[in-house]
């Protein structure tokens, strides 16, 4: 269940009257509704309010905080990657592409999605899947064939190039999930990082902004093209010597004009931006559709 402003999961949820349910994780998003971090977790935690007594609740469990005001609640299982919680995914490996391999209850599950996070979102899944009575092998074998959706770091390739379309949506969490995959996937050429505008940030975006764009600089990434008024700020922070090579730019039409005469064969290009900067017209234009990795 989504939001973008407080009691909007509160009646989703007096509607649909969940048996089970999951908070997978609490970032900065939307906070020009929430007003807060604090404002998000509570809004998520609503999904809980009604559940019965002994309803499965799944929490992320790298974050104490989130954990802490869960357990209001009731019990609460957790799932993540810090060996005190009650599901790890035992024995994590990640390959060239940055997919997913671990095992669940002695089940090999290897992920044909991109990113480390995609093992604790698995996870979710695997325990809801339990929960419900599916088998262990069952769940394993179904959960293989996920191939992920469109704009949520989805691999194309055109020309030798790879583009990473994580278009659809961004905030302070979910670009450095992203960028954190950029840095540790195999590439024959450069990493490129095409970043568009996190919106709905509120008083706080400015410094949200001015906080990627130094993470950025500190990552010695190739090539770097901030889209977007508010990416400004992000732009500011490049390195004054060495660094890469870095653009600023104003909307997505001007992004592809000036990637397309920057990009080559073999490069690893992640192109992500909140959905109102319109990133996917930057896919389109380096990956016209049909053309998969």
């Amino acid at each position: 269940m989504g939001a973008s402003a407080l009691g909007e999961i509160a009646r989703l949820a007096s509607l649909v009257r969940p048996a089970a349910a999951a908070v997978t994780n609490v970032a900065p998003a939307h906070l020009e509704g929430f007003g807060s971090i604090e404002g998000v977790r509570t809004e998520k935690l609503s999904l809980f309010t009604d559940l019965p007594s002994d309803a499965l609740r799944l929490v992320d469990g790298d974050d104490p905080e989130l954990v802490a005001a869960a357990e209001k609640y009731g019990r609460v299982t957790r799932a993540g990657f810090g060996e005190d919680n009650d599901l790890v995914p035992r024995d994590l490996q990640l390959d060239a592409a940055g997919r997913a391999t671990f095992f669940w209850r002695e089940h090999r599950l290897v992920l044909s999605v991109p990113g480390r996070h995609q093992a604790k979102n698995a996870l979710f899944a695997l325990a809801f899947a339990e929960s419900l009575g599916v088998s262990p092998a069952e769940a394993v074998g179904r959960l293989a064939t996920f191939t992920g959706v469109p704009g949520r770091l989805a691999l194309l390739e055109r020309n030798g190039v790879t583009i990473a379309d994580d278009s659809y949506n961004s905030n302070p969490r979910s670009v450095d999930v992203a960028l954190s995959w950029l840095v540790g996937a195999a590439t024959s050429g450069r990493r490129v990082a095409v970043l568009g505008d996190m919106l709905e940030l509120g008083t706080e975006s400015e410094d949200f902004h001015a906080e990627l764009g130094a993470k950025v600089a500190g990552l010695g990434l190739d090539l770097v093209v901030f889209v977007g008024p508010e990416s400004g700020a992000a732009f500011a922070a490049r390195p004054a010597a060495g660094g890469g090579e870095w653009h600023h730019v104003e909307t997505a039409e001007h992004a592809s004009e000036l990637l397309g005469g920057l990009v080559a064969p073999g490069d690893l290009v992640l192109i992500k931006g909140s959905r109102g900067v319109g990133l996917d017209r930057v896919v389109r234009a380096l990956a016209p559709a049909g053309e998969g990795a």
